[in-house]
């Protein structure tokens, strides 16, 4: 069960990839892909850490609230004083 999950990953990410055009990352500004990428960041340390600490079992629950942190701090990050 625990591969099928994994390989259902993979294809999700593998056919997202297909369906982003190049045009709208190259048309991305340094905003927009800090928040991406902290994002990214954020849901990657949350679903391990989701996963290891605790009763475990946890990773999509860390995933999303990873994710949510880690692009809302880096979108306030960017913004002027």
């Amino acid at each position: 069960m625990k591969k099928i999950k994994i390989h259902a990953l993979a294809l999700a990410i593998g056919l997202s990839a297909l369906f982003t055009g190049c045009d709208s990352i190259k048309n991305a500004n340094n905003e927009q892909k800090g928040v991406a990428i902290g994002a990214t960041a954020g849901a990657l340390l949350g679903g391990i850490l989701g996963n290891n600490l605790g009763k475990g079992g946890n990773t999509a629950a860390g995933a999303i609230i990873g994710g949510v942190v880690g692009g809302g701090i880096t979108y306030v990050s960017f913004k002027p004083c």
